[in-house]
């Protein structure tokens, strides 16, 4: 009991430091990781240039979905109909680039905007669920590893590859782990059901995973509290959002589609 008494005495003093030390107020943390992230990923986001053959890609099934109004479709090819090629892949990792496009243009903010914007609610994100569970100084070295990271700012800049999806996935996973860590849970959960959501329609059963299984983990170690029905809700409703999802799209799908092209390594653009 002495023992234990000690390291609760310990732990405050340390937690006591650890708010004392800094720049600035705790309180002001937010604002300021906001102001670093995006400093970093939305440097010259209107100046670098849609040089990439995948983004041009994206902006012409952008542009298809909204024109046609056919947004369960995936077709490259431009307006010629001659020319146009249906692609194997579920759209809906399109849908926030086909909107931020229709609300800024075909330009390179329309085409950066969603993911800039995603990774800056993942990295927010990051840094609370640390700092609630780990500490201060730890929230901003994992903030500052992350921003580091070639492959999370790379992604984030760029419309390549399944950025959206593994922004998503992110943002599920960090939803699930905040209700561990005893924060707001309507809000934790709504951010693990719309990254669990967002994850699964974009990429699939891979896609879906990763958030399914943190909240999986975490369902399992609430053991008989009060949040693990919620975290059932949370992930059953999401799981049925996802299929309505993925039948819906492969009704719409090219004859030639098959389920493992469709929902597990979705034909990419690199191959068409």
């Amino acid at each position: 009991m002495v023992a234990a008494t000690m390291e609760d005495t310990s732990t405050q003093s340390s937690n006591r430091q650890d708010h004392s030390q800094g720049l600035w107020h705790p309180r002001y943390d937010v604002l300021a990781v906001f102001t670093i992230a995006f400093g970093i990923l939305g440097t010259f986001i209107s100046t670098l240039g849609v040089w990439e053959p995948w983004e041009v890609d994206s902006v012409v099934i952008a542009e298809h979905m909204r024109s046609t109004g056919r947004w369960l479709e995936v077709v490259i090819g431009g307006a010629n109909v001659s020319t146009q090629e249906p692609l194997a892949e579920l759209p809906f990792g399109w849908w926030p680039i086909a909107i931020s496009t229709a609300l800024f243009g075909s330009t390179e903010l329309g085409l950066r905007l969603p993911s800039i914007l995603l990774s800056l609610v993942c990295i927010i994100g990051l840094f609370i669920v640390a700092r609630r569970t780990f500490g201060r100084r730890t929230a901003w070295f994992a903030m500052l590893i992350a921003l580091s990271m070639p492959l999370f700012t790379f992604q984030s800049r760029f419309v390549l590859g399944a950025g959206i999806t593994m922004l998503f996935a992110s943002l599920g996973a960090l939803g699930f782990l905040a209700s561990l860590a005893q924060m707001n849970t309507r809000w934790s959960l709504l951010a693990a059901g719309i990254g669990t959501i967002g994850a699964g329609l974009s990429g699939g059963v891979p896609g879906l995973a990763i958030p399914a299984t943190v909240g999986a983990v975490c369902i399992l170690s609430q053991g008989s509290s009060s949040k693990r029905p919620l975290l059932l809700l949370t992930i059953g409703l999401s799981l049925g959002v996802v299929v309505v999802g993925w039948w819906r799209a492969w009704v719409y799908a090219p004859d030639s589609t098959t389920m493992e092209s469709m929902f597990l390594w979705a034909d990419s653009l690199t191959g068409s």
